[in-house]
């Protein structure tokens, strides 16, 4: 657990939590980041549980977490079996949570499980797994065109950060944004393959930029950063070589002050899912504190 004056929140596609528990490594993995990367809240997407999974796959959860007392909720799939999911979970003793819900987006999307919004104080931590363009990009219009799920998303952003001092994006948004967050951004082929298509790049563009200026954590410690990825093809072995995407953020809001952030990180070493866990620690009391005294001297 940090200390009284930092946020550990790591967010992890897991890509199937009951396949995770049951690998070998997928235990030990948990224990992990609650240990030894003192998690205080974990954001986890691709969980692809339905809701009667939930009471059987928790206190297993929980097991492989340790020491600790834990809450969860959960968003499943009810479009999709084994499909989707996201879950939010925390330690007892570090966040006094008020509400964790999923947060309306897309009525096309919002039955498949994408999305948890934890409420705690002043607090807003939206944990999201954005849909996938899809092979032969079958989606990409879904969640690229006027009234599309990025742009309803955005729109539910802009709601939040307006109402909160302290918003807090995480989770899998399905997009490298620019050339440095993948391997292999002077193939042409990239312009078509899910992810990494000008359409979804500007989409994600438009989520930094004003009016809505969420601010990406990790570019904000590393602005120049290659080399640093989320995600690795399991088919194409790419993880050995390197061979990756950057997948994976956690999102500011534009109140959220930058002297906030106090790390965030990449967990590359962490087995058990094609995806590695991106770690965010935040001084809250800064942000909320910093976030007060702008409203108070802009009113």
């Amino acid at each position: 657990m940090s200390d009284a004056s930092t946020l550990r929140i790591i967010s992890w596609n897991v890509a199937g939590l009951r396949g995770l528990l049951r690998r070998e490594a997928g235990p030990s993995s948990l224990r992990q980041l609650a240990e030894e990367e003192r998690a205080d809240v974990l954001l986890l997407q691709e969980t692809k549980l339905q809701e009667p999974h939930v009471p059987e796959v928790e206190p297993l959860l929980f097991g492989a977490l340790g020491a600790g007392e834990w809450r969860a909720a959960w968003s499943c799939s009810t479009a999709r079996k084994g499909y989707s999911g996201v879950c939010t979970a925390w330690r007892a003793g570090s966040l006094q949570v008020d509400r964790c819900a999923p947060l309306p987006v897309h009525p096309d999307a919002d039955a498949e499980g994408r999305t948890l919004l934890l409420e705690a104080g002043p607090l807003r931590l939206l944990n999201v797994y954005t849909p996938n363009a899809g092979a032969e990009l079958k989606r990409l219009a879904f969640r690229t065109a006027e009234g599309g799920w990025d742009e309803r998303f955005r729109d539910a952003l802009g709601t939040l950060s307006a109402a909160a001092p302290a918003l807090v994006v995480g989770g899998d948004l399905n997009v490298a944004v620019e050339d440095a967050d993948f391997f292999n951004p002077h193939e042409r082929r990239m312009a078509r393959q899910a992810g990494t298509t000008p359409q979804e790049r500007s989409s994600m563009r438009a989520c930094l930029a004003p009016p809505l200026g969420m601010r990406d954590a990790f570019r904000l410690h590393y602005p120049e950063a290659t080399g640093c990825y989320t995600y690795w093809s399991q088919r194409a072995r790419n993880r050995p070589l390197n061979r990756g995407l950057r997948l994976d953020y956690f999102l500011l809001g534009r109140r959220f002050p930058a002297d906030a952030l106090a790390s965030v990180q990449h967990l590359p070493g962490v087995a058990g899912s094609d995806h590695c866990p991106v770690v965010l620690e935040v001084d809250l009391a800064r942000a909320v504190g910093a976030a007060s005294r702008l409203e108070l001297s802009t009113s």
